[in-house]
């Protein structure tokens, strides 16, 4: 029974210090998870933390080198900028010849091509810096989606049909307008006491007299040009549209083509609709050929009311795809290919005006492709209809971010209302914490010449030298404005970069209070079972020493 006891307490003393052995040897509390399960885990989680934080680091002390080189070479731009100037200030002197001009002008394009290099060369790790690669990217719409809204339903025209915003209660100003009707240009004078549109009291328009004007003003100049110019050129016919007292039809030119203008009811009770002081109002291609533009935003006068002549007459516009700008020839004639403009009012007819824009802009896309490398080809769009609304997606993954049209007279010729821009994509992320989002976005934008307005810039005149020192200061401050963000952004990495030092330094210590063993409380365990089994060994001795003597005893 001894031995038992005495073999038993030996074999947990040396157990204990055997653990105690392997703590002390490798300097850690846990090394297996049989050690402490819970912190097993939690320590793991912490060290996770840890190496995120220090790699995080390193990626902030990247991404300062890149900053670095940005504006190292923007420096330079900035130096080229400074000396392009000053022979832009020379060369606006009338001290120097002709051929003195020419030789300030020859140093020019030189210093630009040099700007351009420098911008299509610097690098970082390869990866493009100042060439506009990493700048925003502007879009059409909002939420990350190429969306134009459509001017349909509701009581508003599209794609043939003009809206005068009669909001405004202010002076309508009249004044000079023209007209150009089969090639023509007309010019008329409109005058202020004549043009109304008048409310009963309900909301509802009645433009019987301003059609009646507006007709009146227009013939009498028509008749003019073709006495002055022997030409048989057609009246006009304006009339109020008998499906909606809101609309003047007018009946343009030889070919009979019919535009629209659709006068909108500002409140119940208002009167004088006609007299905006600030209205922008647009008309696209009908079926036939005609188009009317009236484009008064703060003048309150008709600016231009034009008519295409012919019956299968295109507009062109730009869109961009993937960073390219394609041109798009918007065929008026359904005959023609593509979008056959008309007028809309429901919904249900804009599935066929979004079938022609699609094979417009993929006919576009299709020419394009045939002029670039494969490697710089895009893919083609499909545009579909979502709650009112024309959606353009590019490519086989339906991205829609990466499409704009370059201005608002492109959807106003789709009888489409004024984009909205947005910022999509576009820039370089850091990642500089230990978990996903925590990341810090930065913009470069382009740096080249034509992105800072001064490609076409020409000193060999006098009148070109001055216009090139505006052009250049505004380069200039492109470039310093640019140069102060990347500092910046270097000085947010520089603080972001301390701070995950101290969080790498403090989680470390915490991560070790759970790992790490406590080298004084070990090494007393340690003794203490050292002990324990020298002592253990020795009563062994002892208990095997017992039947000895009992063996002794009977000898």
């Amino acid at each position: 029974m001894i031995f038992e006891v005495t073999f038993r307490q030996l074999n947990s003393a040396s157990s204990a210090q055997g653990k105690s052995m392997e703590k002390l040897s490798s300097g850690l509390r846990i090394n297996k998870a049989g050690d402490d399960a819970a912190g097993l885990a939690i320590s793991e989680k912490m060290r996770g933390q840890i190496r995120g934080l220090d790699m995080a680091a390193k990626n902030a002390q990247d991404g300062v080198s890149l900053l670095q080189t940005a504006e190292g070479a923007l420096n330079e731009t900035h130096s080229i900028l400074q000396r392009m100037r000053e022979l832009a200030v020379q060369s606006s002197n009338d001290t120097n010849t002709d051929a003195d001009r020419e030789s300030i002008n020859t140093e020019i394009n030189q210093l630009k091509e040099e700007i351009d290099r420098i911008g299509n060369t610097t690098e970082f790790n390869t990866k493009k810096l100042i060439d506009g690669s990493i700048g925003e990217k502007k879009v059409a719409g909002t939420d990350n989606a190429a969306v134009i809204s459509s001017a349909l339903g509701k009581e508003t025209a599209a794609q043939s049909s003009t809206t005068v915003d009669g909001s405004k209660l202010d002076a309508f100003t009249g004044g000079s307008q023209s007209i150009t009707i089969d090639g023509a240009k007309i010019s008329f004078t409109a005058t202020q006491a004549d043009y109304r549109a008048t409310s009963d009291g309900s909301g509802t328009a009645d433009v019987d007299a301003f059609a009646s004007q507006l007709q009146k003003d227009i013939n009498k100049a028509i008749d003019a040009y073709n006495t002055s110019n022997g030409t048989s050129i057609a009246n006009v016919t304006v009339s109020k549209d008998p499906a909606a007292a809101t609309k003047v039809l007018i009946k343009s030119g030889s070919e009979g083509a019919t535009s629209t203008i659709h006068v909108d009811s500002p409140a119940t009770g208002a009167t004088n609709l006609w007299e905006a002081a600030g209205f922008t109002v647009d008309t696209a291609h009908n079926a036939t050929g005609s188009e009317g533009v009236v484009d008064a935003a703060g003048g309150g006068s008709l600016a231009a009311l034009k008519t295409l002549a012919g019956t299968a007459g295109a507009a062109t516009f730009t869109f961009e795809v993937d960073g390219k700008s394609i041109a798009v020839d918007l065929n008026d004639q359904s005959g023609s290919g593509g979008f056959a403009a008309q007028t809309v009012t429901k919904d249900s007819d804009m599935g066929a005006i979004a079938t022609g824009l699609q094979k417009d802009l993929n006919e576009a896309i299709k020419a394009y492709n045939a002029t670039v490398p494969t490697s710089e080809q895009v893919k083609e769009v499909s545009v579909s209809v979502k709650d009112g609304a024309f959606v353009v997606e590019s490519g086989s993954d339906k991205a829609t971010s990466s499409i704009k049209f370059d201005n608002s007279e492109a959807a106003q010729l789709l009888g489409l209302a004024k984009q909205n821009s947005a910022t999509q994509g576009g820039g370089v992320d850091f990642q500089i914490g230990a978990n996903q989002t925590q990341t810090m976005k930065v913009t470069i934008e382009d740096m080249r010449t034509d992105a800072l307005g001064i490609k076409d810039i020409d000193l060999s005149n006098k009148a070109g030298a001055e216009e090139a020192i505006t052009k250049i200061n505004d380069a200039i401050e492109k470039v310093s404005t640019q140069r102060s963000n990347l500092g910046a952004f270097q000085n947010r990495l520089e603080h972001t970069i301390n701070n995950l030092g101290t969080s790498s330094e403090n989680l470390t210590a915490a991560e070790s209070r759970v790992r790490d063993v406590d080298m004084a409380k070990e090494m007393m365990e340690q003794t203490k079972n050292s002990i324990l089994s020298q002592a253990a060994q020795a009563m062994l001795a002892q208990a095997n020493q017992q039947p000895q003597g009992v063996l002794q005893l009977l000898r």
